[in-house]
């Protein structure tokens, strides 16, 4: 178990939004923990114990993405990715960002990236705004 990493490195916590269907999931998950106490682990492992990244990851999440042609991805990918799409449906950049645990310069820099589609719409509206 781990704190999630804040800015400068510190330790911190923070609140997520949490999708309606992620929420319907979890409200199907929870009668079916063995442990019901308020501070129970969310996902134990088989021993009751906490998960372990790495271990979900290789055991769960990699076998996953490989059945479906993406078993080269890795977390980052996966981060690069939400933030894409997060920023290609014009969610507001630090709403985004916050909800990563990101600043917005590292929301915006390092994981934002464009697609050729976005690319193409501005070298359009460019033009267009030239070619009058």
């Amino acid at each position: 178990m781990d704190s999630p990493k804040g800015r400068k490195g510190k330790k911190t916590s923070r609140t997520i939004a949490l999708s309606p269907g992620t929420v319907a999931d979890l409200e199907l998950w929870l009668p079916m923990l063995p442990n019901q106490e308020p501070d129970a682990l969310l996902f134990p492992s088989e021993r009751n114990t906490a998960l372990w990244r790495d271990n979900v990851w290789y055991r769960s999440m990699q076998p996953a993405l490989e059945t479906v042609g993406l078993g080269w991805a890795i977390f980052q990918v996966l981060r690069r990715t939400n933030a894409s799409l997060g920023r290609k449906a014009k969610v507001d950049d630090k709403v985004a960002a916050d909800q990563r645990g990101h600043g917005l310069g590292v929301s915006l820099e390092v994981y934002s990236q464009s697609d050729l589609q976005q690319k193409s719409a501005v070298v359009e509206k460019i033009e267009s705004e030239v070619i009058r």
